[in-house]
């Protein structure tokens, strides 16, 4: 879905600040880096502090930094937005999947 949006979004974000193409690939690419820290970090935090909990964090964090991107105000904002958003992204991926046992 993440991947989604920011095709639909960025035409929108290339006429608003007038980006060139290197600079529409930097933009594509912020989130995609986030996933693979939240990942690493979220996943450490929920060996510790449970998925549940984690879970949370993680969704409250995607949540809030995607609500920002809607209030930034040049390329470079968007894409720390973009990015942090990721880090988000990344914890829910990594502490959603649930086993089937566990389930049982």
């Amino acid at each position: 879905m993440e991947i989604i949006i920011v095709s639909f979004t960025l035409p929108v974000f290339t006429a608003l600040f007038n980006l060139n193409a290197a600079a529409q690939g930097l933009l594509a690419s912020p989130v995609l880096i986030g996933d693979i820290v939240g990942a690493v970090v979220f996943g450490k935090f929920s060996d510790t502090m449970g998925r549940r909990p984690v879970f949370q964090i993680s969704l409250l964090w995607y949540s809030v930094f995607t609500a920002l991107t809607a209030l930034a105000q040049s390329y470079r904002h968007v894409a720390a937005f973009r990015f942090l958003a990721g880090i988000g992204l990344g914890g829910m991926l990594v502490v959603d999947p649930t086993p089937l046992y566990l389930c049982a």
